[in-house]
């Protein structure tokens, strides 16, 4: 079930279908039950960073501990401690694809629903899912794929639920684009070139020898 806003923003069901290529941990966060203020920094695997701000106050929560849900055993969850009404991120460079597991925290049937945005609204993707306490990886995945590196933020929320629309969990944040690689970085990949380049020409100049 998925919503669109605009054609060149569509809705992603699966990890595998967003093409992530960078990932934001909720651990660096604390260990379960750490409180999480709203307007939080985080930093990804690669080194981009997002603001995160909810409604009221966050919690940190890990499958199996402190959360008897359907995510992975262990798998670190951000929590809206029931404040909602959402979960938003802003990515400091605009990403591509984004997404993550998603469950309420009532047992039973819901809806999750992703919007992006960049000042004005890409699109939206709402999908269904069942929360139980299974602890099987089977909580459901939303996610938004646009045609360019335009999506600036995203916002979580709990459309529909049998208990509180402001309660729930997501799992570790992926996407692609986005990432500024850092000097150091820079440097490793120029110097790559560099090495590459002599290489080819070397192999040039042997062949031309023969």
């Amino acid at each position: 079930m998925s919503a669109q806003a605009n054609a060149s923003v569509t809705g992603v069901s699966s990890l595998a279908g967003l093409g992530a290529t960078d990932s934001i941990d909720w651990g660096q966060l604390g260990g379960t039950f750490t409180s999480v203020s709203s307007g939080v920094t985080v930093t990804s695997t690669l080194g981009q960073t997002a603001t995160v701000t909810s409604g009221g106050g966050m919690e940190r929560r890990d499958e199996a501990n402190g959360w008897g849900g359907n995510f992975a055993n262990g798998e670190h969850l951000l929590w809206t401690a029931g404040n909602g009404p959402d979960i938003t991120l802003t990515f400091a460079n605009a990403v591509q694809s984004v997404g993550a597991q998603f469950q309420a925290d009532f047992y039973g049937p819901f809806t999750a629903e992703l919007i992006g945005s960049n000042g004005a609204v890409l699109g939206s993707f709402a999908l269904g899912g069942n929360s139980d306490g299974n602890n099987d990886n089977s909580a459901v995945f939303v996610g938004l794929m646009s045609t360019s590196a335009d999506i600036k933020q995203v916002q979580f929320h709990l459309t529909s639920s049998v208990g509180s629309p402001n309660d729930f969990a997501i799992g570790t944040v992926s996407f692609a684009g986005g990432a500024v690689p850092e000097p150091a970085t820079w440097a490793l990949m120029i110097t790559g070139f560099g090495l590459a380049g002599a290489t080819l020409r070397r192999r040039r100049e042997q062949a031309l020898a023969a």
